[in-house]
Order: structure tokens, then sequence, then C-alpha cells
């Protein structure tokens, strides 16, 4: 595994004071390194550091003059599991908030991941893609654009008219070119003609 696949237990700590918005102090520092130490170097007995030696076996580093551990992805993803309720009761301390409310903001807050992730533009825009953002532009200033156009020189669109031949069409249950039905001829002619049928010009 390559050295960019790990990290060092100083990086890890910076995350999770990011993420749980600890105060970033040397002495929180400190108990965390600590603490996390502790995770790895006296598991329990169901740890998943348990017997793996995991620290006397990383692989070492020299960061800013100074030997380090390196710890892998998995590594720490499983350390990131097993101290979850630590960093969790730290937040509440730190943030002023009691055990119920802080639950309750954590329920708050996945339901309402839940419900971005269910809504596709919300998606979208989650992405940290910026070509990705650029297409949703274009797409949605071309749409702003051209209705802008069409309502300073037509009147509106008669939407109750169309989807009744949108619905003649789907529904005439034979291939649009094989139908002989003369409604479905009809629906499907102002279709392709749509200016005097659905709209007209502005005086």
């Amino acid at each position: 595994m390559e050295k960019k696949d790990k990290k060092t237990l100083n990086d890890f700590i910076a995350q999770q004071i990011q993420r749980y918005s600890l105060p970033n102090t040397a002495e929180t520092r400190r108990k965390i390194r600590v603490k996390l130490l502790r995770t790895i170097t006296q598991p329990k007995s169901n740890s998943y550091f348990k017997d793996n030696n995991i620290w006397s076996k990383a692989e070492t580093t020299t960061v800013n003059g100074a030997r380090t551990k390196l710890l892998s992805i998995d590594d720490l993803t499983h350390l990131a599991q097993e101290t979850q309720s630590y960093f969790e009761n730290l937040a509440i301390k730190t943030g002023g908030l009691s055990k119920k409310q802080f639950e309750t903001l954590k329920k708050e807050h996945a339901q309402n991941y839940a419900n971005a992730l269910n809504d596709q533009q919300a998606y979208d825009y989650a992405q940290d893609d910026k070509a990705s953002i650029e297409r949703m532009y274009d797409r949605y200033a071309q749409k702003v654009m051209l209705k802008a156009i069409f309502e300073k020189f037509y009147t509106p669109l008669n939407k109750e008219k169309i989807e009744k031949d949108l619905g003649q069409i789907y529904y005439q249950g034979e291939p649009l070119e094989f139908s002989t039905d003369p409604a479905t001829l009809a629906a499907n002619n102002r279709l392709n003609h749509p200016e005097k049928n659905y709209f007209t010009k502005k005086d």
C-alpha cells in the first residue's frame, strides 16, 4: 500500500476535530491522542485491533523532522467506528448540548441527508464536479431564456389542449405510423404544427 493511502494519527485527529466541531487546542489534541493510542494498543476483547499489533507493525515516516507512524485507511475506519461514542460525547460536552438534544439533532441531520439523496437535483448539486454544475447551469439558462423570449412574442401555451392531444397519441394502442384513427391523426398534426393550434403571435 502506498503512503498516499495512509495517514498519520495526527492527520486523523485533525480530521475528527473538524468532523465533530471540537476546539482545536493542544489540550484537546493531547486527550484525543491518548484515547486513540489506548484504543489501538490496549484494545478490548472484541476490538478490531485485538491481537493485530497494528501500532507495532505500522510503517513509519518523518514529518517535520520527527518520526511518526502511518496507519492504513482501513485501520483508521475501524478506529473511527470504535471511538465514535467517545467523540460524540466530547462534542456534546464542548458544544453545550444534552445527550437528548444531540440525539435529536443527529436524527434530524440523518433524515435531511436521506431526503437530499432522494432529491436528484440536490444530489447533483452535492457533487464536487465543476463540469456537472456548468452543464446544469447551461440547461437552466437555456430554459429560462427560451421561456423569456417565447413569452415576449407569443401567447401562453394551451396546456389543456396539448395534454389532450398527447394523451390521444399515447393511448391510441398502435404505432402512430400505422394509425388510421382520425382523432389520432388530427392530434399528431396539431403537435407537429403547434403555432395557431396551441399558441399565437402577440399583436
